[in-house]
């Protein structure tokens, strides 16, 4: 059988409509279409070998494949292309040692197991890390160049015969940065308990517990938080340990073995539901009190909470499970019990290190900044020196 071309030339030798129609059936027969059909440029035989040296080492490079293949760079390629090959790149990871993959497991159990019995212990946990910096390491011409009008001969200098190199270790717990620290020797464990104990001093001033008794929608609770606590708490967030406990004048009863909370109005136990919730799985502390703050100014729909919580970047499914799953309701009773033990029953009430007085709840109301100031005993923070400068701290 003659080839497509020979064909096609045999059949130009037709005339009029018997020369299209004799054209057109005869190369829709062969080659099902009305043109010519572009040339493969690769054959059968290049794709087989191309597609089993990838199966077979996933690592080759094309121009591998060109000089042990004999196939053409931009061949293989197109090959790779049409079956849906990609090259990716891998992902560099710190390399582990016999055993070290049982561990680390290990750890993660550990950690999983108390993190349940505490959400804040993430708070508790120093991490650390320690690297060596050098200047003998290699450099690469190809990202370096010097503009200039006339050729100004820079020589470098890239091995040093004598090696200079120092390591630096930093650590963080909390809100807290430990270091740098700058040492020539290697990191062997005297070093690093010494490293422990500047750690541990750094973290050992004395912070003052504050706790604060309120109610999401009375006036004065909402002033409070929103005037005093929310703008001062930053301005001393590491030396206060504050502890939200909403529920104020809330009334409850015990029915048929469930607690039920009356509030003045059904939205504020639903918010003080919230409320109780975000105090016990927000971390860190500052997170709950920005979230907690934008609420104060909304009327807790669903729209309003999703929205506060996009504003802060955090997610809300544990806050959401605490609220549908009775968990609230647990805080809430158990808030109930602290709050009822007040000798006052003014809201809001402020206790400083578990020790209530109302004379210095009622300073708090007025000047939160100026009253926890005074609490610290030891160790003053500089944000107080403001006390001896006449300013009283109030945000208007």
């Amino acid at each position: 059988m003659m080839n497509w071309l020979q064909k096609c030339i045999s059949i130009d030798t037709l005339k009029g409509d018997n020369q299209k129609k004799a054209f057109s059936a005869d190369c829709v027969i062969m080659h099902g279409s009305f043109v010519k059909p572009k040339r493969r440029q690769n054959n059968e035989n290049n794709e087989n070998i191309v597609l089993q040296a990838v199966v077979e080492s996933p690592l080759t490079s094309l121009e591998l494949i060109k000089n042990t293949l004999a196939v053409a760079r931009s061949t293989a390629g197109t090959i790779l292309k049409r079956a849906k090959f990609k090259p990716y790149r891998d992902r560099a990871s710190q390399g582990l040692q016999n055993g070290e993959e049982i561990r680390r497991a290990q750890f993660c159990h550990w950690f999983i197991e108390k993190h349940n019995e505490n959400p804040n212990v993430l708070a508790k946990m120093l991490w650390s890390d320690e690297s060596r910096f050098t200047y003998s390491g290699m450099f690469n011409r190809k990202n370096t160049i010097f503009w200039s009008d006339e050729n100004p001969h820079i020589v470098r200098g890239i091995r040093q015969q004598v090696i200079w190199e120092f390591n630096v270790w930093i650590g963080v717990i909390d809100t807290h940065i430990i270091g740098p620290f700058f040492f020539n020797e290697n990191l062997n464990s005297e070093r690093c308990g010494f490293f422990l104990l500047l750690a541990i001093t750094a973290i050992a001033s004395e912070k003052v517990k504050v706790s604060i008794f309120y109610e999401t929608h009375c006036p004065c609770s909402i002033s409070f938080i929103k005037k005093q606590l929310y703008p001062n708490y930053f301005k001393l967030d590491d030396r206060l340990d504050v502890e939200l406990i909403p529920y104020g004048n809330t009334k409850r009863t015990l029915l048929n073995g469930t607690t039920e909370f009356h509030c003045k109005k059904d939205a504020t136990c639903r918010a003080m539901r919230i409320h109780a919730c975000a105090a016990q799985y927000l971390t860190p502390p500052n997170i709950t009190l920005h979230f907690l703050n934008c609420l104060m100014d909304t009327q807790y729909t669903q729209i309003d909470i999703i929205g506060c919580a996009m504003n802060f970047s955090f997610p809300l499914e544990d806050i959401q499970n605490c609220f549908s799953d009775g968990t609230s309701s647990i805080l809430l009773d158990k808030f109930g019990n602290r709050t009822e033990k007040l000798p006052s029953a003014h809201i809001p009430a402020i206790a400083f290190n578990d020790e209530y007085d109302d004379r210095i709840s009622q300073q708090a109301r007025e000047n939160f900044l100026v009253t926890v100031c005074s609490v610290f005993k030891d160790e003053v923070p500089s944000t107080c020196s403001f006390i001896n400068s006449g300013f009283d701290g109030n945000v208007v």
